[in-house]
């Protein structure tokens, strides 16, 4: 896998087969069932949804004019007759936490007709490949999630003010058989603004073929966050072949974060 290659990938068929094909079959067939349905959302979620977003100020930056009302349908002429700039965690916590007669409670019934909400989990979302063993290649480790030391938060709270706290991503390392070079170890790495961006991230993709101006979709969203975890474990299997040790704080590593971070985080 090229550990230097871009996050997300066009979904034009050609797409890379590093990350995806690391992962444990069983887990990313659940795992891709579950993404397919949430990724059909533009027909099943938001085409009964009556969009009247009536002052753009109140929503966040972007086009579409003082009155901005559509209805959003899997054969509009024009989808894009009213779309809005990507929009930041804390537009998205008034969201989630509207109510009827908010006018940007529609969005939220959209969401929850694909089967999100605030009280989704952040793991839930985006860390459950990674709770089965998968393996580094070459490299003589394999890995997985440490559920119990790992934060897993709900997305409104994620989304709130203080962002769900510092999130902890704890993984287990062991020598695979083959191997048999060193002991089983848990790294914690603690990344900033990890979460709030993926779901910030995610709910913008939720809607980029209708509401929200955004390039990736929420299958790009979530491939990029397993492809991410699997350089991650690269690097983190190149530390200990030759330290025997994890710097958690090395720029490697604090890198391929801030890669993520800076591809996705497309709002002001």
């Amino acid at each position: 896998m090229n550990q230097d290659k871009s996050a997300i990938h066009d979904d034009s068929g050609q797409e890379s087969n590093s990350a995806d094909n690391d992962v444990d079959r069983s887990a990313t067939e659940g795992k891709s069932r579950f993404s397919r349905r949430r990724f059909l959302h533009t027909s099943a979620a938001i085409s009964p949804v009556l969009f009247s977003l009536k002052s753009h100020a109140s929503w966040g930056s972007g086009a579409g004019g003082q009155n901005c009302s559509i209805m959003v349908s899997g054969n509009a002429s024009n989808p894009q007759l009213c779309s809005y700039d990507a929009v930041d965690p804390q537009r998205w916590s008034q969201v989630i936490r509207s109510r009827q007669g908010d006018n940007t409670y529609p969005l939220r019934q959209a969401l929850n007709n694909g089967q999100i909400s605030g009280s989704t989990y952040f793991n839930q979302l985006f860390l459950s490949p990674f709770y089965h063993w998968q393996t580094v290649p070459l490299k003589g480790w394999k890995f997985k999630l440490s559920v119990q030391q790992t934060s897993d938060v709900r997305i409104k709270h994620v989304l709130g003010a203080h962002g769900g706290g510092q999130f902890r991503l704890a993984l287990t390392f062991e020598p695979t058989e083959s191997s048999g070079s060193g002991e089983a170890l848990e790294v914690s790495l603690r990344p900033r603004h990890f979460h709030q961006v993926l779901v910030a991230a995610y709910l913008n993709a939720f809607f980029s073929t209708s509401v929200i101006r955004y390039p990736y979709n929420t299958r790009q969203v979530e491939s990029a966050v397993i492809e991410t975890i699997m350089v991650l474990a690269s690097k983190l299997a190149d530390e200990l072949n030759s330290h025997a040790s994890v710097n958690e704080r090395s720029p490697a590593i604090k890198k391929a974060f801030a890669d993520l971070i800076s591809q996705l985080q497309l709002w002001s």
